[in-house]
């Protein structure tokens, strides 16, 4: 009498699961193979044979491998169906056996396990396996362990004023701060409000008790965090403030017009750290040990500097308030390298050339900024067609409009994209927030 051949599906996207099948047809002449490369291929094989057995990959496309058990065993409940997977998660395991599976099979598997299992289940007697937990290294592969030996970190990145609320939570409302850090060298860069929280982490954390303080210039947004700075509270530091001469009052006269009784409960004089006071001048380089600073005034109202900093192999440029084209609104692309309003900013491009990351502000949108000429901020066209001229591998807009909510900033960021495409510029574009901490 002869025997009725047993019909097999085999569903899998890889030729090699089904050349392993057909190999077992030399063994089992009985078994008839049929194969899929896709869920919609499988369901109308079974739809047209009467399907014994069925393997079926879990990710055939185009459906999921639990929907396609459930369609096999409504069209052949007594259809013996093994569902195979690269990622034997327990979830999977339990959701195909509760919804008719015979049993879950981890890949990759071999020619002897497939036939033994063709040969329990011929025989009534196959006993589903129990998924073993995955196989962990218990010493996984880590390219590299960052530490905080070289770093910047944005402790405010915002301009004019502070903001709070909903709407500021990504990226933040304190005003400009940057902390520097090159080994046991630190430089801090701005004092807006963010250098309220720096020196709170300073007085925690910190063993170093030289400060150097960098000033751009000495606009409040710039200045309202050195009140609050603990480390100009204690007597075990020694602060050191560089900043540009103002038109109007030096760098001690404004502190000591902030710290007065008339606004703070301790005075200049009543300081226990010990403070000093020095003037930048643009292109006067100056080290804080293996921190190399060197500046270049920038269009701002008073007396201004952006900074050119270079920790171990990278150059840094730190530009946050500058008016660049000032009052111009039209095609980025036609301010050539010869056009007169780049004149005045090729010294400026210049001293920037080669950086590695340029922190620079987009303050204003096109539309904002013809109603703010002169305030000593970039649109971002016009901030866009300095960087092409700077060419940094990184531009980092800083210095984030206090008008502007995430949402805005966040579309502001796109803005900034397209403006790139459009200029034909390589560079990535990140947007600063609160927290942002990058190693080098």
């Amino acid at each position: 009498m002869t025997q009725e051949p047993i019909l097999i599906l085999v569903a899998d996207p890889e030729k090699k699961v089904h050349a392993l099948f057909a190999s077992l047809h030399k063994e089992n002449p009985h078994f008839k193979f049929f194969y899929a490369f896709t869920s919609d291929e499988a369901i109308k094989i079974f739809s047209q044979e009467h399907i014994d057995i069925a393997f079926c990959d879990l990710y055939l496309y185009p459906v999921h491998g639990l929907e396609i058990l459930k369609k096999l065993k409504s069209i052949l409940p007594g259809a013996s169906v093994i569902i195979t997977s690269y990622e034997p998660m327990i979830q999977n395991y339990r959701a195909c056996l509760a919804n008719g599976a015979l049993d879950f099979i981890p890949k990759p598997f071999d020619a002897k396990l497939i036939h033994n299992i063709l040969k329990a289940i011929v025989a009534n007697n196959y006993i589903p396996q129990a998924l073993e937990e995955p196989k962990i290294s218990k010493h996984p592969f880590i390219l590299k362990e960052h530490t905080s030996d070289t770093y910047i970190k944005f402790w405010g990145t915002r301009g004019s004023h502070t903001v709070s609320g909903t709407d500021y939570l990504r990226f933040g409302g304190n005003t400009s701060c940057l902390e520097v850090r090159s080994g046991n060298f630190l430089a801090i860069i701005d004092a807006g409000t963010g250098l309220s929280n720096l020196g709170q982490y300073i007085i925690e954390h910190e063993n170093k008790k030289e400060i150097e303080l960098l000033l751009g210039h000495t606009h409040l947004d710039h200045m309202a965090g050195l009140p609050s700075f603990k480390p100009m509270h204690d007597s075990k530091f020694n602060v050191t403030i560089r900043a540009p001469i103002n038109f109007y009052k030096s760098t001690k006269e404004l502190l000591r017009d902030m710290l007065t009784h008339a606004f703070f409960p301790v005075d200049l004089e009543e300081v226990k750290a010990s403070l000093k006071f020095k003037e930048l001048y643009a292109c006067s380089p100056f080290e804080i040990g293996s921190i190399k600073i060197d500046c270049h005034y920038t269009y701002h109202p008073g007396t201004t500097l952006g900074f050119k900093i270079k920790i171990g192999p990278v150059v840094l440029g730190y530009i946050t308030d500058n008016e660049v084209l000032m009052g111009y609104s039209g095609d980025p692309k036609l301010i050539t390298h010869d056009h007169p309003m780049l004149l005045p900013h090729l010294g400026f491009i210049e001293f920037f050339k080669g950086c590695d990351v340029l922190i620079h502000e987009a303050q204003y949108s096109q539309k904002v900024y013809t109603e703010k000429v002169g305030w000593g901020h970039s649109s971002i066209y016009n901030a866009a067609t300095i960087v092409k001229y700077i060419n940094p591998k990184v531009w980092i807009v800083s210095h984030h409009d206090p008008e502007d909510s995430d949402e805005m900033i966040q579309k502001k960021y796109e803005t900034i994209v397209e403006a790139c495409n459009y200029l034909d510029m390589q560079c990535g574009i990140r947007m600063a927030f609160d927290g942002l901490k990058i190693h080098f």
